[in-house]
């Protein structure tokens, strides 16, 4: 049985959740972490989980609210977004392109959503370092995937 990824998801919650990082890892794994952070417009809109999912990836969501204007806004939302199991819903490879950031995206024939960029400009890893932290995760969850 392959292990399960586990996305923690980092944020606020003001009039709607603005996602800051996500840290992706093994649940109950062996590999080190890979922490993201989002830029920009990542942290109101990304394509992360539907690539992962059409990828044939499942994975738990976990969340991390760091400042909430409400504590019952803030419950709710935990209880309806916290400790989610996502199944896929595809079986495209993942692929993985080194610009000098690291874009994910399904290979695949269908039309997807955009890719993924990990911003690595301004990390204290290489990118090197980066792909094989990525890589030693997925292939403890045994997904396929492909890096250019």
């Amino acid at each position: 049985m392959n292990k399960r990824l586990l996305v923690e998801i980092d944020g606020d919650l003001e009039e709607q959740f603005l996602s800051m990082s996500y840290t992706l890892k093994v649940e109950n794994g062996i590999s080190d972490k890979l922490c993201i952070p989002l830029h920009e417009m990542q942290c109101q809109e990304n394509y992360l989980f539907e690539i992962l999912s059409s990828c044939g990836i499942s994975f738990i969501k976990r969340v991390y609210i760091m400042n909430y204007f409400d504590e019952k806004v803030m419950s709710k939302y935990l209880k309806e977004n916290n400790n989610i199991i996502v199944e896929p819903v595809g079986v495209s490879q993942l692929l993985i392109e080194n610009t000098g950031n690291l874009i994910l995206s399904a290979k695949s024939d269908e039309i997807m959503p955009s890719g993924f960029t990990i911003n690595l400009e301004s990390k204290d890893v290489t990118t090197e370092q980066t792909i094989e932290l990525l890589s030693n995760i997925l292939d403890e969850i045994g997904a396929s995937y492909e890096i250019r």
